[in-house]
């Protein structure tokens, strides 16, 4: 059985690192909050005909504009990565960063063709 099936009675999950999605801005003269926008909300979507994401937010406030997505929080990246070995319905979590990468962590591709 493969990590992410379990007998078909639900779908399996998908992490997906919030860096992958939010981009945060630059403020004017260090004034006010950092400003977040969302990029890639089209491949998050195509993403969600296979499999269920959950934004994993690691030490950074959750964003209002994807409330109609699951999310975990997480304090640091080691807690997040036990998580995942642990939760036999994800498949893997996407990062932005090429430094995370480990067995069940992999980089963020434009297509989706490798889950298909």
């Amino acid at each position: 059985m493969f990590k992410g099936d379990l007998a078909n009675t639900t779908n399996p999950t998908l992490w997906v690192h919030s860096d992958v999605l939010i981009k945060t801005g630059k403020r004017f003269l260090f004034i006010g909050p950092k400003k977040r926008k969302i990029i890639r909300k089209d491949w998050l979507w195509s993403v969600s005909y296979f499999a269920r994401p959950i934004i994993i937010y690691i030490d950074t406030p959750i964003h209002q504009d994807l409330f109609e997505y699951d999310s975990l929080y997480f304090s640091n990246f080691n807690a997040c990565k036990d998580a995942l070995r642990v939760d036999q319905q994800a498949i893997e979590l996407v990062v932005d960063d090429p430094f995370l990468l480990s067995k069940d962590i992999v980089l963020y591709q434009p297509n989706t063709g490798k889950y298909l």
